[in-house]
């Protein structure tokens, strides 16, 4: 069972274990990789896992693709015909 979240208060390392946290980010075509927070060596189970994400040290960092909408035919007016793009 996969569940999603935006809320950072669930990221408790006494509440959830380290494997059973991820973070997804969007790399520079827009394609999603996800990262379990297990994987970072510097995030000890004493630690506070929410401040770290935080601080931006943890990676799912918010980012913008500008014209990203140019390069999406399923966004542009012209493809509202297109059934594939619905």
């Amino acid at each position: 069972m996969l569940l999603t979240t935006h809320d950072v208060l669930l990221m408790d390392q006494q509440l959830l274990r380290r494997d059973e946290m991820w973070v997804a980010e969007r790399d520079a075509i827009g394609a999603s990789n996800l990262l379990s927070f297990s994987e970072y060596k510097d995030v000890r189970y004493d630690k506070d896992i929410r401040k770290s994400y935080l601080q931006g040290r943890l990676g799912g960092i918010p980012r913008i693709l500008l014209g990203s909408a140019s390069r999406n035919p399923c966004l542009t007016e012209e493809s509202e015909e297109d059934h594939w793009c619905h």
